[in-house]
C-alpha cells in the first residue's frame, strides 16, 4: 500500500470514514468515553503539531476537517457509533491510560493500529534486498501470529516511472507502507514516530 499521511476530509463520506477510524483506534487503545476533535483548522493536518499531540495524549482523537458538509458527515456518524463529537479538547481531560500522543498521532495519520509492531526501513532501494525484506517480514508475521505487524518502506530515492517487482509487491501487500514518490521529509518524519523499530539500510 502507498504511504501517505491522512488528509483532511472535505465531503461528508470521506468524514464519516475518519470518525469511524478514530472510533476503532480509541478502541484498539482501550481509551473509555472517547472523544473526537473535529478541527477545520490547517495547522492541525501535521500529526507532529502540539495541540494535536496534546489531544491525542488525553485520549481525543482529531480528525481534520475542510467544509460544511464534511463536519455534518462526521458529526452525525460520531453520534450514530456513541462517540462525542467536541470542537476543542476538553481542559484537563484524563485519557484513562497511558496514551503516547506523538506516536497515537502518527500512527492515525498514516492508518496504522496503536497495537501494530511496526518497523521502518529507510533506503532499502535494492531489489533483490527489498524482495528478501518483505519475505522476512512475512515469516515474521506467520511465526508471530498473535501479535500484528507492519513494515514501512521509506526514502527510497528516484525510481522513475518503472517499478521494480519487489515495488510493485510492496504496493499490493496489506501489511507493508511503501513511500513511492521523491522523499518526502514530512512523512518520513511522521512514520518515524509511528515505528517502533527504524533500520537504516543505506
Amino acid at each position: 500500500m502507498i504511504l501517505r499521511v491522512r488528509q483532511a476530509a472535505n465531503d461528508a463520506r470521506s468524514a464519516a470514514l475518519d470518525v469511524f477510524a478514530a472510533a476503532r483506534f480509541l478502541a484498539a487503545a482501550g481509551i473509555p468515553a472517547p472523544q473526537v476533535w473535529l478541527t477545520p483548522d490547517d495547522q492541525h493536518r501535521d500529526p507532529r503539531v502540539t495541540a494535536v499531540v496534546d489531544a491525542w495524549t488525553r485520549g481525543v482523537a482529531v480528525v481534520p476537517i475542510d467544509g460544511s458538509d464534511a463536519r455534518k458527515g462526521a458529526v452525525a456518524t460520531a453520534s450514530a457509533i456513541g462517540l462525542r463529537a467536541v470542537d476543542a479538547p476538553p481542559a484537563g481531560r484524563d485519557a484513562g491510560k497511558a496514551l503516547d500522543g506523538r506516536r497515537a498521532a502518527a500512527r492515525f495519520a498514516l492508518g496504522i493500529d496503536p497495537d501494530e509492531r511496526v518497523e521502518l526501513v529507510l533506503r532499502e532501494t535494492e531489489p533483490v534486498a527489498m524482495h528478501d525484506r518483505i519475505a522476512a517480514f512475512d515469516a515474521r508475521v506467520a511465526e508471530d501470529a498473535p501479535h500484528r505487524h507492519r513494515l514501512i518502506l521509506a526514502d527510497l530515492g528516484a525510481h522513475g516511472r518503472q517499478l521494480k517487482e519487489p515495488m510493485v509487491g510492496a504496493i499490493v501487500h496489506p501489511l507493508v507502507l511503501i513511500e513511492l514518490r521523491q522523499p518526502n521529509p514530512r512523512l518520513i518524519g511522521v512514520a518515524r514516530i509511528a515505528a517502533d523499530a527504524v533500520i537504516e539500510a543505506g
